[in-house]
This record gives C-alpha cells, structure tokens and sequence, in this order.
C-alpha cells in the first residue's frame, strides 16, 4: 500500500472521528439539558433559552473557524 493510500485512510478517520464528535454533540444536549433544568431550578422559558444559546453558539462557531 503506498504512502499517499495510507494518508487518505488516516485523513478519512480523522474526518470521520470529528463528524461523531459533532453529531454526537447534537444528541447529548436532549439528554443533558432536563437534569440541568432541574439541578439549577429553572423554570421552562430559561431552560429553552439555555438550548438555543447552545445551538446559537455553535453557529457562530462554524462561521469563525
């Protein structure tokens, strides 16, 4: 297997790992958010708006990286 074969593999993994990462992300805030609710006694409105300013975040993410 030549060199430039071997790059492409660990490339692909590379990529591959950050795009779970990423998706992973986007279902670990469904799960995280109802305890979080409850241990910081928010009632529904703020807790709405911890998830929104969660997703706001990653979008100014993405536009600055």
């Amino acid at each position: 297997v030549s060199l430039r074969v071997k790059y492409i593999f660990k490339l692909f993994a590379a990529l591959a790992i950050g795009l779970a990462a990423d998706s992973i992300e986007q279902f670990v805030i469904g799960f995280i958010l109802p305890s979080t609710q409850q241990d910081l006694c928010l009632n529904e409105e703020r807790s709405a708006w911890l998830g929104t300013l969660f997703y706001i975040s990653q979008i100014v993410s993405k536009l600055f990286s």
